[in-house]
């Protein structure tokens, strides 16, 4: 009988032993959804608000995205290089509060003429989260001269600082 319990044993053993070396290779991580990508453009930044306060926010690539905190709940993301990565929103238990994507790349530029006051273009950076601030084509002067032509001949010439 003794021999009979000391067999079932050693042969349990040996399955869990053999179940685990049969154990399936690692899975990959996928990232979040679609929808919680945030885009951002080098040298950007966004404000963003949590619904819980957060105790600890990280990305494994901290060259890309500079997180900066306003209060327990809002961050400041500023994109510092190109690429993509993952941040990971704690709260104050240690569990996960949210995780997203965060995309930094350089947007297209979008050049509008036209407008008051510049002499050639204004170009906005866009990306699909929108426009950046317009930055003048043309170089401003500390002083601006206008010249109107007259039908007689000649021009009028004013002198704006």
């Amino acid at each position: 009988m003794m021999i009979q319990c000391w067999r079932s044993c050693v042969i349990a053993g040996i399955l869990l032993l053999a179940n685990g070396a049969l154990a399936q290779p690692p899975q990959e991580v996928l990232p979040p959804a679609q929808e919680d990508i945030i885009q951002l453009q080098p040298g950007r930044s966004r404000t963003f608000r949590f619904d819980k306060p957060v105790r600890s926010i990280r990305t494994p690539d901290e060259n890309m995205v500079e997180i900066t905190p306003k209060d327990e709940t809002t961050f400041v993301f500023k994109g510092l290089g190109t690429g993509e990565t993952v941040v990971t929103a704690r709260g104050e238990d240690g569990k996960v509060i949210h995780e997203m994507r965060v995309v930094v790349a350089v947007g297209n530029v979008v050049k509008v003429y036209g407008l008051s006051e510049e002499p050639d273009f204004v170009g906005f950076t866009c990306d699909q989260s929108g426009c950046g601030h317009g930055e003048s084509g043309a170089p401003k002067p500390s002083s601006t001269t206008v010249r109107k032509p007259l039908r007689g001949g000649g021009f009028i010439e004013r002198n704006y600082q």
